[in-house]
């Protein structure tokens, strides 16, 4: 039987909370409006939920793809809109830069992508 790390489990634990508290509530409002408030996307950035595929040389958390399916699915539990939303910036920046670095990428060039522990600004 498959059971999460214990890392793994805060990861979700906090998603979890995360969208119950913060994205439950504005789900209608965003689906409305077809806009995320830029808040959501800045209060991601500060559980550092952006980089999870990116290695810690490089500014993300390193947890894999698995912790990103993870926060994906708990984000969409609480709004399907910034689910889709943060995996789509995600994968720009964490999966494709961090893939990318990792396969020989110059880092020179893909440290400014790569700089996703500071995407907490980023909206």
């Amino acid at each position: 039987m498959f059971e999460l790390s214990e890392e793994l489990t805060m990861v979700r634990d906090a998603a979890r909370e995360f969208a119950e508290r913060e994205l439950k509530p504005r789900a209608t409002k965003h689906d409305r409006q077809e806009h995320l408030d830029p808040e959501v996307l800045k209060l991601i950035g500060e559980l550092g939920f952006w980089g999870l595929t990116v290695s810690e040389e490089y500014g993300g958390s390193g947890m894999g793809n698995l912790a990103l399916s993870i926060v994906l699915e708990e984000l969409n539990r609480g709004c399907g809109a910034t689910g889709v939303g943060w995996r789509v910036s995600a994968g720009a920046r964490s999966v494709g830069s961090g893939a990318w670095i990792s396969t020989g990428g110059a880092i020179s060039t893909g440290a400014g992508w790569a700089g996703c522990a500071g995407m907490a600004g980023a909206a």
